[in-house]
């Protein structure tokens, strides 16, 4: 989620100038901040065995089909604005993917955020491909634009994700 928020937020810069570098800045601080407490869950997890279940076989399976739908459909989209001239189109069409995924994840992995954080990049998707076709913003004010919902989703994202593994090592009582 750390790389993925950066990606959606470094156009925050060459958009807005000092104050896009800035938020761009508390960004990467808090990428390294989500990295940080994702690599101790991960150190944290490696001390236990892990036992395959049925349920996480189907969890694995039905998340590689979306991830791969997911990303076949991001590279086609891109591929094809990219050909036909519209790549000011690209960055929404990736925030609109991407905030549509969250929505089967939430149902794959029973988890309700991703009901809550699906319509950040969706609607900031939306917001700028309206921005695309109306008016003549330059495409980093457009990608910065898209990336707004983005960004703040897959950090609220990771750093909900890192607390859950806090509170999942709790509740079956093993000392974190």
């Amino acid at each position: 989620m750390a790389v993925f928020a950066l990606f959606y937020s470094i156009w925050f810069g060459f958009a807005w100038g000092i104050i896009g570098w800035i938020i761009f800045g508390v960004t990467v601080f808090c990428a390294i901040v989500m990295i940080a407490g994702s690599i101790k869950n991960m150190r944290h997890a490696r001390r236990f065995p892990g036992y395959p279940t049925e349920r996480g076989r189907k969890i694995g399976k039905s998340m590689g089909v979306l991830m791969g739908i997911t990303y076949i459909a991001i590279f086609t989209v891109a591929a094809i604005l990219g050909i036909s001239g519209n790549d000011k189109f690209i960055m929404s069409a990736i925030a609109l993917i991407i905030g549509v995924h969250f929505i089967p994840i939430g149902k794959i992995i029973d988890v309700k955020a991703n009901y809550y954080v699906a319509p950040l990049p969706i609607l900031s998707g939306t917001i700028r491909l309206y921005f695309g076709l109306q008016t003549d913003l330059p495409w980093t004010a457009l990608y910065a634009i898209s990336g707004t919902g983005g960004a703040a989703a897959t950090m609220i994202y990771g750093f909900y994700m890192n607390d859950q593994y806090k509170k999942v090592a709790s509740i079956f009582g093993i000392p974190y």
